[in-house]
């Protein structure tokens, strides 16, 4: 048969709540007796050696019988006089009315703590069931949870609580590895117009040095292939992305019109209508738009300040 390995349990007198630290290394000494199958005798020798000097210094100053010094029950009980504070039990009981679920612990970890505080509360089974199960209600951060509970009838055990609880912990560790798996949601962006594909292009990360979109590589799917560009008059490329004009599209000053006999060039405020700028903007589609429509005016007539001329 193989032997356990197991370390004896040891007492941290420097704990800031060594009152507690005593009551876990109680329970840890207990079930190291019942692994090793330490013999009665033997018991309080051990505890006094996992105790350390300081609780040695302790366990001289006792005035006890040989019988009780032998008694490992009564070792226990000796020390937590002198380690627990005298309580009472309605400050015990306004303490826990206030304790709260935080945010790293779950439903478990959270009535634990809570039945530690309401074992000094003084209280029967039932008020103890009763106000586990009030707190629970009242700090669960869980919204579906609290409406559940809020609808249990009087006298629902703890133990059903928590394994509800349990449930609605595991469905959101679920949903939000689900959410993890989808990534972010893709929002679609859809333009009027020319450029319907401009938000599906997007996902593209090079950008085009013909058009400044973003699309499948190749210039075949450039929407800029066909147009002139407004600065140098080049087919293939925009005047956003012109290298001649540096980015800044200026309005020709003067336009070349025919009526059909001769060709002449007026100032643009002789259409009857001044166009002062076009502000360069994403859609470049439409720039071409207006020069396209001003190209094809046509007039029966031109007023100037010496008289109006018919066309």
């Amino acid at each position: 048969m193989a032997t356990v390995s197991i370390q004896v349990p040891s007492l941290d007198w420097g704990s800031p709540n060594i009152a507690k630290s005593f009551n876990l290394f109680r329970q840890c000494m207990e079930l190291y007796f019942t692994v090793k199958a330490t013999k009665h005798e033997d018991k309080v020798p051990l505890i006094l050696l996992a105790a350390g000097e300081e609780g040695l210094r302790r366990y001289n100053s006792w005035s006890m019988t040989d019988d009780d010094r032998k008694d490992p029950q009564k070792i226990f009980s000796a020390f937590m006089e002198q380690l627990e504070p005298a309580t009472n039990h309605r400050v015990c009981r306004l303490e826990l009315s206030k304790y709260q679920q935080k945010p790293t612990e779950t439903t478990d970890i959270f009535v634990n703590r809570c039945r530690l505080l309401a074992k000094k509360c003084d209280f029967t089974a039932n008020e103890v069931n009763e106000r586990l199960v009030e707190l629970l209600i009242a700090s669960t951060p869980i919204p579906e949870l609290q409406k559940e509970l809020l609808n249990k009838p009087k006298g629902y055990k703890i133990e059903e609580a928590v394994k509800l609880a349990r449930s609605h912990e595991a469905s959101a560790i679920y949903v939000n590895q689900l959410q993890q798996l989808q990534g972010p949601p893709q929002i679609a962006t859809i333009n009027h117009g020319t450029h319907q594909q401009q938000g599906s292009d997007r996902k593209y990360g090079q950008v085009c040095k013909n058009c400044g979109r973003n699309h499948r590589f190749g210039k075949e799917h450039c929407r800029a292939k066909n147009d002139t560009c407004n600065t140098c008059g080049k087919v293939g490329h925009w005047a956003t992305v012109c290298i001649s004009g540096k980015h800044n599209t200026k309005r020709r000053q003067g336009k070349t019109w025919s009526n059909g006999r001769n060709q002449s060039r007026h100032p643009q405020q002789e259409f009857g209508r001044k166009v002062d700028s076009v502000r360069q903007t994403k859609n470049d589609q439409v720039m071409t738009d207006i020069d396209t429509a001003m190209e094809n005016l046509t007039f029966s007539s031109i007023e100037t300040n010496s008289g109006n001329h018919q066309i």
